[in-house]
C-alpha cells in the first residue's frame, strides 16, 4: 500500500504556562506564524483518509511524529510519499529520489491531492480559525473535533467518488462551514 503522509497545523489561541504565564514555544506553528497544534494526516491513492494522529505541539518534528505510530505499523511492502519534512528514512519516497517521469507524475499527483485533504479540513471554520480552549481538556476537545470532521470529510469523498455529492462544493475556496 502506498500512504502519502503529511501534517496539518491549525490556530489556537495563545497558550501560556502555568508556572510563568509566558508563552511557551513549543506552542508556536511556523506555518502559521502563530501558536497551534500539529496533526498527522495520511491518504490512501484513492484519496481516502487512512491515518490521523495528534494533536501534537507544532514544534514538533514530523518524522519524530512518525515515529511514534505510523512507523511500527507499516510493512515491508507499504511505503508513504512525503514532503521534504521527512528526510532521512528509507520507507520515504520523495519526489527527488524517483527517476522516471510517470514516478515523478505520480507523486505530484498524490501530494496534490493529499494537499487538497488538508484543505478539506480547512473549511471548517471550528479548524481555521483560532481554537479558544488553553485547558488540557481543551487540546483533548479539539482532537475529537478534529477526528469528528476527518469522518465527515472521508463520508464527503466516499459520496463524491460514488457521485452521489458534486465534487465542486467541497473545492469551491469561498466555501466554508460555520
Amino acid at each position: 500500500m502506498v500512504l502519502t503522509i503529511d501534517t496539518v497545523d491549525f490556530p489556537i489561541e495563545e497558550k501560556k504556562t502555568r508556572t510563568d504565564r509566558k508563552f511557551w514555544k513549543g506552542w508556536f506553528s511556523k506555518k502559521l506564524a502563530g501558536p497551534g497544534l500539529k496533526y498527522e494526516i495520511g491518504t490512501n491513492r484513492e484519496g481516502y483518509l487512512v491515518w490521523l494522529n495528534g494533536p501534537f505541539e507544532p514544534s514538533k518534528h514530523d518524522v519524530s511524529i512518525f515515529d511514534e505510530d505510523l512507523a511500527a505499523l507499516l510493512n515491508d511492502t507499504e511505503y508513504s510519499m512525503t514532503d521534504g519534512g521527512y528526510k532521512g528514512r528509507e520507507a520515504f519516497v520523495r519526489e527527488g529520489m524517483l527517476t522516471s517521469e510517470l514516478k515523478k507524475w505520480y507523486h505530484r499527483r498524490s501530494r496534490a491531492r493529499h494537499e487538497a485533504m488538508n484543505k478539506r479540513f480547512k473549511i471548517f471554520k471550528i479548524l481555521s480559525s483560532a481554537y479558544r480552549g488553553r485547558s488540557e481538556q481543551a487540546i483533548i476537545d479539539h482532537g475529537d473535533i478534529f477526528n469528528a470532521i476527518a469522518v465527515i470529510i472521508d463520508t464527503t469523498c466516499k459520496l463524491e467518488l460514488a457521485h452521489i455529492l458534486p465534487v465542486h462544493v467541497a473545492d469551491d475556496p469561498d466555501y466554508q462551514i460555520h
